[in-house]
Protein backbone atom coordinates (compact mmCIF):
# COMPACT_ATOMS: atom_id res chain seq x y z
CA UNK A 1 0.00 0.00 0.00
CA UNK A 2 1.34 3.37 -0.96
CA UNK A 3 1.54 6.03 1.75
CA UNK A 4 1.11 3.63 4.67
CA UNK A 5 3.94 3.61 7.17
CA UNK A 6 4.67 0.51 9.19
CA UNK A 7 6.82 -0.02 12.23
CA UNK A 8 9.01 -3.07 12.74
CA UNK A 9 8.69 -2.74 16.55
CA UNK A 10 5.73 -4.22 18.37
CA UNK A 11 3.40 -1.54 19.68
CA UNK A 12 4.12 -2.56 23.28
CA UNK A 13 7.66 -1.22 22.79
CA UNK A 14 6.20 2.28 22.56
CA UNK A 15 5.07 2.21 26.19
CA UNK A 16 7.18 2.03 29.31
CA UNK A 17 6.67 -1.05 31.43
CA UNK A 18 5.51 -0.13 34.94
CA UNK A 19 7.98 -0.95 37.71
CA UNK A 20 7.25 -3.94 39.92
CA UNK A 21 6.23 -1.73 42.84
CA UNK A 22 3.76 0.33 40.78
CA UNK A 23 0.21 0.65 42.01
CA UNK A 24 -2.91 2.27 40.64
CA UNK A 25 -2.02 5.67 42.08
CA UNK A 26 1.58 5.70 40.86
CA UNK A 27 0.36 4.76 37.37
CA UNK A 28 -2.22 7.56 37.41
CA UNK A 29 -5.93 7.95 37.93
CA UNK A 30 -8.04 9.34 35.08
CA UNK A 31 -11.40 10.97 35.71
CA UNK A 32 -13.79 10.50 32.80
CA UNK A 33 -16.75 12.89 32.48
CA UNK A 34 -18.53 11.76 29.33
CA UNK A 35 -21.82 10.31 28.17
CA UNK A 36 -25.42 11.42 28.68
CA UNK A 37 -28.93 10.05 28.34
CA UNK A 38 -28.74 10.78 24.62
CA UNK A 39 -25.23 9.34 24.15
CA UNK A 40 -24.57 6.45 26.57
CA UNK A 41 -22.06 4.90 24.17
CA UNK A 42 -19.77 7.89 24.58
CA UNK A 43 -19.13 6.89 28.18
CA UNK A 44 -18.33 3.32 27.15
CA UNK A 45 -15.92 4.40 24.40
CA UNK A 46 -14.16 6.95 26.62
CA UNK A 47 -13.74 4.46 29.45
CA UNK A 48 -12.45 1.77 27.08
CA UNK A 49 -9.84 4.17 25.71
CA UNK A 50 -8.73 5.23 29.18
CA UNK A 51 -8.43 1.62 30.32
CA UNK A 52 -6.14 0.88 27.38
CA UNK A 53 -3.94 3.90 28.05
CA UNK A 54 -1.88 2.27 30.79
CA UNK A 55 -3.29 4.33 33.63
CA UNK A 56 -3.73 2.71 37.01
CA UNK A 57 -7.41 3.45 37.59
CA UNK A 58 -10.36 4.96 35.75
CA UNK A 59 -13.12 6.82 37.55
CA UNK A 60 -16.22 7.46 35.46
CA UNK A 61 -18.46 10.33 36.53
CA UNK A 62 -21.77 10.07 34.79
CA UNK A 63 -25.31 8.83 34.49
CA UNK A 64 -24.42 5.37 33.17
CA UNK A 65 -22.72 3.79 36.17
CA UNK A 66 -24.50 0.45 35.76
CA UNK A 67 -23.85 0.22 32.02
CA UNK A 68 -20.17 1.16 32.38
CA UNK A 69 -19.50 -1.20 35.29
CA UNK A 70 -21.28 -4.05 33.52
CA UNK A 71 -18.97 -3.63 30.52
CA UNK A 72 -15.86 -2.73 32.55
CA UNK A 73 -16.06 -3.95 36.16
CA UNK A 74 -12.62 -2.50 36.95
CA UNK A 75 -13.94 1.06 36.56
CA UNK A 76 -14.84 3.03 39.69
CA UNK A 77 -18.18 4.76 39.05
CA UNK A 78 -19.31 7.98 40.68
CA UNK A 79 -22.11 10.50 40.18
CA UNK A 80 -21.24 13.76 38.49
CA UNK A 81 -21.97 15.57 41.74
CA UNK A 82 -18.82 13.91 43.16
CA UNK A 83 -16.42 15.70 40.77
CA UNK A 84 -16.05 18.57 43.25
CA UNK A 85 -14.81 16.23 45.97
CA UNK A 86 -12.72 13.95 43.75
CA UNK A 87 -9.19 13.41 45.00
CA UNK A 88 -6.10 11.61 43.72
CA UNK A 89 -7.13 12.12 40.09
CA UNK A 90 -4.10 13.06 37.99
CA UNK A 91 -5.90 13.81 34.70
CA UNK A 92 -9.41 14.52 33.41
CA UNK A 93 -11.22 13.84 30.15
CA UNK A 94 -14.45 15.76 29.60
CA UNK A 95 -16.85 16.25 26.73
CA UNK A 96 -17.69 13.25 24.58
CA UNK A 97 -21.48 12.86 24.55
CA UNK A 98 -21.74 15.13 27.59
CA UNK A 99 -24.59 17.23 26.26
CA UNK A 100 -24.95 20.98 26.55
CA UNK A 101 -27.50 21.43 29.32
CA UNK A 102 -26.96 23.07 32.71
CA UNK A 103 -25.85 19.78 34.32
CA UNK A 104 -23.21 19.30 31.62
CA UNK A 105 -22.02 22.89 32.11
CA UNK A 106 -21.74 22.31 35.87
CA UNK A 107 -19.69 19.15 35.27
CA UNK A 108 -17.32 21.01 32.92
CA UNK A 109 -16.99 23.85 35.44
CA UNK A 110 -16.12 21.34 38.17
CA UNK A 111 -13.40 19.77 36.00
CA UNK A 112 -11.98 23.16 35.03
CA UNK A 113 -11.78 24.06 38.73
CA UNK A 114 -9.42 21.12 39.35
CA UNK A 115 -5.64 21.50 39.32
CA UNK A 116 -4.99 18.34 37.28
CA UNK A 117 -4.52 18.47 33.50
CA UNK A 118 -7.68 18.06 31.43
CA UNK A 119 -8.56 17.06 27.89
CA UNK A 120 -11.56 19.08 26.71
CA UNK A 121 -13.36 17.77 23.64
CA UNK A 122 -16.69 17.46 21.80
CA UNK A 123 -19.69 18.83 23.75
CA UNK A 124 -17.38 20.53 26.24
CA UNK A 125 -16.08 22.64 23.34
CA UNK A 126 -19.64 23.57 22.45
CA UNK A 127 -20.28 24.54 26.07
CA UNK A 128 -17.18 26.74 26.03
CA UNK A 129 -18.47 28.53 22.95
CA UNK A 130 -21.86 29.10 24.60
CA UNK A 131 -20.91 30.21 28.12
CA UNK A 132 -18.50 33.01 29.00
CA UNK A 133 -17.95 31.86 32.64
CA UNK A 134 -16.63 28.52 31.33
CA UNK A 135 -14.25 30.33 28.98
CA UNK A 136 -13.02 32.39 31.92
CA UNK A 137 -12.45 29.20 33.94
CA UNK A 138 -10.54 27.72 31.02
CA UNK A 139 -8.36 30.84 30.68
CA UNK A 140 -7.52 30.65 34.38
CA UNK A 141 -5.99 27.18 33.94
CA UNK A 142 -2.92 28.58 32.15
CA UNK A 143 -1.96 25.73 29.84
CA UNK A 144 -3.20 22.79 31.90
CA UNK A 145 -5.86 21.91 29.30
CA UNK A 146 -5.58 20.13 25.98
CA UNK A 147 -8.32 21.20 23.61
CA UNK A 148 -9.64 18.51 21.29
CA UNK A 149 -10.70 19.12 17.72
CA UNK A 150 -14.30 19.71 16.82
CA UNK A 151 -15.76 16.92 14.70
CA UNK A 152 -16.06 17.82 11.05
Amino acid sequence: MTGVQTCALPICAWFARPPADADKYSRGVVGIVTGSAQYPGAALLSVASALHSGCGMVRCYGPHEELVVQAYPEVVPAPRSAIDTAHRTQAWVVGCGLGTDDDAAAALAAVLAKDAPAVVDADALTLLSMRAPLRDALAAREGRVKIGRAHV
